[in-house]
């Protein structure tokens, strides 16, 4: 089995790249740098490359060379692998072709072919247990070699991701190919190549009841076939007022949620990789990491927190769901919830007040004023299907809205839910609790 390589990269570092890549130069017609990141081995030939971090060429350090874009020194080059030594950084040549459309993946000339992969072999001098290569941007699109330990010879990356709103995937090795069929005729509207795009991405699920029933019932039905399912819960009694796939049979078989999810999504989409299982995601979590996506439906403000933290930490958008019924005095029950993003690169639920050592705290000595995590089919129903949308236009980018932040917020006495008024006055950018630099796995 040929060796399989993921790269991700922060849309906020990406663009910071493209903008330094497009200085004019006294004599250069092109500009160079050097991205570095952190990489994370999966299983056996397994990668992911996470990019956080850019080393622009100095002025001084390019060669006048009237035969080539942009020729760097030495000197440019060292400095470089001074940050790679001590063998915990990945090192990739990056350069831009802006002579490319927008949205085409940008191909190497063959100076690039010829001159590039040098450098990157001597980064492996320096890191050899780290993956290096080469870089070549578009506006708005990426493409890569890769060099792995143990391999003398360059490859692809199966997939290349620019993390932001929306999302850009790449798939050097095989390219989209539009859809054809009658069985999503009728969502179309979301991109000629959005279904084939939609059965490559993995999708995260964590908490397969309540809100996550419906979750991976909407996925299935959309035609996702990429999955890692995680709940360690089997069902009871209680859960077949809101798990949507279950029976009273399950009750009695005592049968796990992740058997109930792969039930159903199996009896939408066949040929559907389902991971996972009976288990929280802490027991597993590279098969998390592997995820393009990740959406929780988890019951506590302890249990966002970690999660928030792991994808934010491997470059993954997460989108949370949740609902609670409280009541103050004589008033009726009052049922609330929200649907949030927690984009790499952006504020956090931190950040945006959500979660904070207060709320953490007050959660340790109660759950909800109707009963221990008070939940029920229609709420869980309207804020699944919101988070679904905005997890469609993540991916297929049909909207046509950058930039989006995203957290809703719902009243079920009123049967609304309205963009949270938290953000206008949120301020965009790199958040202080996870830092892009930060991402990847922790250094020893």
């Amino acid at each position: 089995m040929e060796p399989q390589v993921k790269l991700r990269i922060p849309r906020s570092l990406f663009e910071k790249i493209i903008k330094d890549l497009r200085r004019e130069h006294e004599f250069a017609f092109e500009r160079a740098g050097f991205t570095f990141g952190r990489v994370k081995k999966l299983g056996e030939d397994q990668f992911i490359v996470f990019l956080n971090e850019y080393l622009p060429v100095d002025d001084n350090n390019y060669i006048d060379d009237k035969s080539v874009g942009a020729r760097i020194n030495s000197a440019a080059i060292t400095s470089a692998m001074q940050i790679t030594f001590g063998g915990s950084k990945s090192t990739f040549h990056t350069h831009l072709h802006d002579f490319e459309y927008d949205d085409a993946m940008p191909q190497f000339s063959v100076v690039d072919r010829e001159e590039l992969p040098p450098i990157a072999k001597s980064a492996m001098s320096f890191a050899p247990d780290q993956v290096h290569g080469c870089i070549v941007l578009s506006g708005n699109s990426i493409n890569a070699v890769v060099f792995l330990p143990g391999y003398d010879r360059p490859f692809k990356p199966i997939q290349i991701s620019i993390v932001g709103y929306p999302m850009v995937f790449s798939f050097p090795v095989s390219p989209l190919l539009t859809s054809k069929g009658d069985r999503y005729s009728r969502q179309s509207f979301l991109g000629e190549k959005a279904q084939d795009l939609i059965s490559r991405i993995k999708i995260g699920v964590v908490g397969l009841s309540g809100g996550g029933s419906h979750i991976f019932q909407q996925l299935a039905h959309i035609g996702f076939k990429r999955y890692v399912l995680f709940d360690k819960q089997v069902v009871d009694l209680s859960n077949t007022n809101r798990l949507v796939g279950s029976t009273l049979k399950d009750v009695k078989n005592k049968t796990p949620k992740f058997v109930v999810a792969r039930r159903l999504i199996k009896s939408l989409v066949p040929d559907a990789q389902i991971e996972g299982g009976q288990m929280l995601w802490q027991e597993s979590p590279e098969l998390l990491q592997g995820c393009d996506i990740v959406v929780g439906s988890l019951d506590t403000f302890a249990g966002r927190r970690d999660l928030e933290g792991e994808c934010r930490r491997f470059l993954m958008p997460y989108l949370d769901i949740g609902m609670d019924i409280l009541k103050s005095g004589d008033e009726p029950y009052n049922m609330f919830g929200q649907v949030q993003l927690s984009m790499p690169g952006e504020p956090c639920m931190i950040c945006r007040g959500f979660l904070s050592e207060e709320n953490l705290a007050r959660e340790a000595n109660r759950y909800g004023d109707a009963g221990d995590r008070p939940q029920v089919v229609w709420a869980n129903g309207i804020l699944a299907s919101s988070a679904i949308g905005v997890l469609i236009d993540l991916i297929t980018d049909w909207t046509a809205e950058k930039n989006r932040q995203v957290y809703l917020s719902y009243e079920g006495n009123r049967g609304t839910l309205n963009k949270h008024i938290k953000l206008d006055y949120q301020k965009l950018g790199d958040c202080e609790h996870y830092r892009v630099s930060d991402t990847g796995p922790v250094r020893l």
